[in-house]
């Protein structure tokens, strides 16, 4: 096809979750498309991302947002990317984890425009065993490694100067999920 998605599994989606992103595609001519999302809570309890993007952005808003990893953010699974991305671009999975954040830095560095749609049309379930709830020192490696991949990406092509402020942001962001993290598993360390 044209255009592919990625969804985790045990995720849940709207029945308009495909047609949406392809019809917002297909209208902007976009490279890709996106929507917000809805966290489905072990407990019951639904909580839909508080922040929104919405309409047609240009190449430079796309990057500025998914840099800054607030309103559009670096997982593969609410979003839809026309297929020729991958292919005339050699863009390939590293093996890793967080590797989503990698390849969409990437995506987004290619795509002419991206088309976002307001309404939470994926639900990701958040479980105790999900890969943010079970960091390791591997992961937070992965994590670290990650945020350097996507600045080399930025400062090979000429374009870490532009984006500065947004990977400063997102590094600020990362530190303190990452301190999070490190304190998450010395309780659990401790705790068994």
């Amino acid at each position: 096809g044209e255009y592919v998605v990625f969804v985790d599994a045990d995720d849940r989606m709207s029945p308009l979750y495909l047609g949406s992103l392809y019809y917002a595609a297909v209208e902007a001519d976009a490279d890709i498309s996106c929507c917000n999302y809805r966290f489905d809570f072990e407990n019951g309890m639904k909580m839909i991302y508080p922040c929104r993007v919405g309409g047609v952005l240009t190449h430079d808003d796309a990057m500025r947002k998914l840099i800054d990893d607030w309103c559009i953010q670096g997982f593969l699974w609410n979003k839809m990317f026309r297929r020729k991305l991958f292919l005339e671009h050699d863009i390939l999975f590293p093996t890793m984890c967080f590797e989503d954040m990698i390849i969409n830095n990437q995506l987004f560095f290619y795509a002419n425009r991206v088309a976002a749609v307001k309404k939470a049309l994926y639900y990701y379930r958040q479980r105790r065993t999900s890969a943010l709830n079970t960091m390791n020192a591997q992961k937070i490696n992965d994590f670290f490694r990650a945020m350097l991949m996507i600045r080399g990406m930025l400062e090979e092509r000429g374009e870490y100067k532009k984006y500065e402020r947004n990977f400063r942001t997102v590094c600020f962001k990362t530190r303190n999920c990452i301190c999070y993290y490190i304190i998450q598993m010395h309780i659990r360390e401790h705790s068994s």
